[in-house]
């Protein structure tokens, strides 16, 4: 399928509408035009200017200020000018042909008619015209009107839309709100191309939590080291396991033996274990360490108890398959003249890595003195807590919609337009933007550091070191975080002649042309790390914008369905202006539906409602296939389209199911009686 560029495609229909306004115009011959004549000084392209009692002119050669625009000499030069000084009642504004550029919105004021193509001081017809050349603030409109409630006539001017340039924003040629005395006749608005989506951030990559050291700060037990907190506030998963606390035990019970002491607990207890992250246990914490022999005093016995053991690493988290998701909404959503785009949805988290095992304390070992042979116990130190598992890394986040393309916004309005007279041409939305990148899992938390002896079993006289407890063993470090997967990316922006918000009712569509569809953008790719450096999914691919010749915001139509989304039973798909309706049947059949006085007639279907498998649904897989399917079973029926990754399918306002390609190519459609252009297609029973 072949793709006009906006630019060219504008600039022709511009050319063929402001040739056929040429007639619309006097006959070339300077003669008088039929109707009361504005002030002497001017004369305009057909305009009943009849209510016009006083007038300001303006000129792209004249000069601003607050006094200009009372003669044709003393023309004013933008048409906002002329428009704030035509203050006396009945005032209209005359405009001369000519181009006028304008770097903000052209505000059109209650009760102010401006007329363009006008022609000062006897100057014959040629049927130039006034154009504006708009280059106003980013998403504004290149003209607006607001409380417009006495008779206003906006004739013969020419509006060129801006092409945007800023993320996602809206080109639109004329917004009009909240009024209903505003008359458009002759005259083109043609807006310019919506703002790309702009770009994302990538997910940052997760934190590390470690644990802490065993810190004895007496000869009291405790002064175990902390595990690592978990990356969940207020939850366990991942957290790290708890290093294990000095115990202090009956000496009575190692007394038995003399010269040694084998007491079971004596170290005390084990670390904690690691904190589980779903089915993914935590690292098993470290075990006591050995009990060291009794010394009596005088005597060097076998002395210092042994360490505590290391607790067990944690595992990793797995990362994250589920890529972000396309948008469903083709349009953007509205706040009265500003439309906001939407997004792709953002990729799946990767699951947090597991904790690891606190460290086990040491072992204990006892002093008997000569003197009195009372035992003393010298606990070994405490165990370090163990890290935390890695925090997830995040999910990429959606890619931004392109910007809207729309020639007339109407807002609680209604207008007169003279659709014989009038061409309103929507642009190009802007291409989406590209999904975020998955956010890289965090490393697992180091380990804190066992506690170190420095109680020892001393011979008081010789002051010679016999023997002490025994250092706890340090925690683990926790697994490294899974990582996210990618965002999905922007859909295109959308294309729309005549938007409607609010109660505006619907105007003449007659001379109103929607543009063209703007290309969605390529998913974020996914973050790694985690086991085995797996990579998280990459996002799905945006699909591009809706087309619309009079689109109503307050009920959008969901016209597409994007990659990875599902038709089910009893829901349905509708063309722009509401004609058509593809409705899933619970009979497991796919019906596309004419809607004319609320009254259906089935143009296609599928022919799949003999299956019992019942009810059935319909889906645009992420391969491009569109497929229907039974409750359970195999294919009912399918586009054989497969093999197009980020394909979409949408139904159109000229009553065709089409699955396009992310380029805006066709690749099936339906209904038809032959394939054209090579293209698959599927008739319909009742052709």
């Amino acid at each position: 399928m072949i793709r006009v560029s906006f630019v060219a495609a504008r600039t022709r229909a511009l050319v063929a509408v402001v040739f056929v306004m040429a007639g619309c115009g006097g006959d070339g011959s300077g003669a008088p035009l039929r109707g009361q004549e504005p002030p002497p000084a001017a004369a305009c392209s057909g305009a009943n200017s009849s209510a016009a009692r006083h007038a300001v002119y303006v000129a792209a050669q004249g000069m601003d200020d607050s006094g200009c625009g009372t003669t044709t000499a003393g023309a004013c030069r933008t048409l906002q000018q002329g428009i704030d000084n035509c203050s006396a009642p009945g005032c209209a504004v005359f405009v001369r042909h000519g181009l006028y550029p304008t770097g903000a919105t052209i505000k059109l004021r209650d009760g102010v008619s401006v007329y363009g193509g006008c022609r000062f001081d006897g100057e014959p017809e040629r049927q130039y015209r006034t154009v504006v050349d708009a280059k106003p603030a980013a998403g504004t409109p290149a003209v607006s009107a607001d409380g417009v409630n006495s008779p206003t006539a906006f004739d013969s001017i020419v509006v060129m839309g801006k092409d945007e340039t800023a993320g996602g924003t809206a080109s639109i040629a004329m917004a009009v709100s909240n009024s209903k005395g505003l008359t458009l006749t002759r005259s083109v608005l043609v807006a310019g191309q919506g703002g790309d989506g702009g770009p994302v951030s990538p997910a940052t990559a997760a934190a590390a939590h470690n644990g802490g050291a065993g810190n004895p700060s007496s000869f009291t037990p405790g002064g175990q080291g902390p595990g690592g907190p978990s990356c969940d506030v207020g939850g366990a998963a991942g957290r790290g396991g708890d290093g294990s606390a000095r115990r202090q035990n009956k000496v009575s019970s190692c007394i038995s033996i003399s010269f040694s002491c084998d007491c079971n607990e004596s170290g005390g207890l084990k670390g904690s274990d690691g904190g589980a992250t779903g089915s993914i246990l935590g690292g098993a914490g470290g075990g006591s360490g050995t009990q060291g022999n009794a010394c009596w005093e005088g005597v060097i016995r076998q002395g210092t108890g042994g360490p505590g053991a290391t607790g067990s690493p944690g595992s990793p988290g797995a990362c994250s398959p589920q890529s972000g998701v396309a948008s469903a909404d083709a349009w953007a959503s509205v706040n009265g003249t500003s439309w906001l785009p939407g997004a792709g949805g953002a990729g799946g988290s990767g699951d947090v890595g597991s904790g690891g095992g606190g460290g086990g304390p040491g072992g204990m070992c006892t002093l008997r003195t000569a003197d009195s042979g009372d035992w003393f116990p010298y606990w070994g130190q405490p165990g370090g807590g163990g890290g935390a598992g890695g925090c997830a890394g995040p999910g990429g986040p959606g890619g931004q919609q392109g910007g809207p393309s729309i020639g007339l916004v109407l807002v609680s309005s209604s207008i007169a337009l003279d659709a014989g007279s009038m061409a309103i041409v929507g642009g190009q939305g802007g291409s989406g933007g590209q999904g975020g990148t998955g956010g890289i899992g965090g490393a697992g938390g180091t380990g804190g550091a066992g506690g170190n002896s420095g109680f020892n079993c001393t011979q008081y006289d010789a002051n010679i070191n016999i023997g002490w407890g025994g250092p706890g063993g340090p925690g683990s470090s926790g697994g490294q975080g899974g990582a996210g997967s990618g965002g999905a990316g922007g859909n295109g922006g959308p294309s729309i002649g005549i938007a409607r918000v609010g109660d505006s009712p619907a105007p003449d569509a007659s001379g109103v042309y929607p543009g063209f569809a703007a290309v969605g953008a390529g998913g974020g790719t996914g973050g790694r790390g985690g086991a085995n450096d797996c990579s998280g999914a990459t996002g799905v691919h945006g699909v591009p914008g809706g087309i619309a010749v009079v689109f109503d915001a307050a009920n959008p139509p969901r016209i597409l369905m994007a990659p990875g989304q599902i038709l089910r039973a009893n829901e349905s798909l509708t063309s722009p202006d509401g004609r058509y309706q593809l409705s899933m049947q619970d009979d497991n059949n796919l019906v596309l539906y004419a809607v004319a006085n609320n009254v259906r007639s089935a143009v296609w279907d599928t022919v799949t409602d003999a299956s019992p498998a019942r009810p059935g649904y319909a889906t645009m897989q992420t391969d491009g296939n569109f497929v229907v399917y039974p409750t359970s079973g195999s294919v009912l029926f399918q586009s054989s389209t497969a093999g197009h990754l980020g394909a979409s399918l949408r139904l159109q306002d000229d009553g065709h199911v089409q699955v396009i390609d992310v380029d805006a190519n066709l690749l099936w459609y339906a209904p038809c009686k032959t394939p054209r252009d090579g293209i698959a297609c599927s008739p319909s029973r009742w052709n």
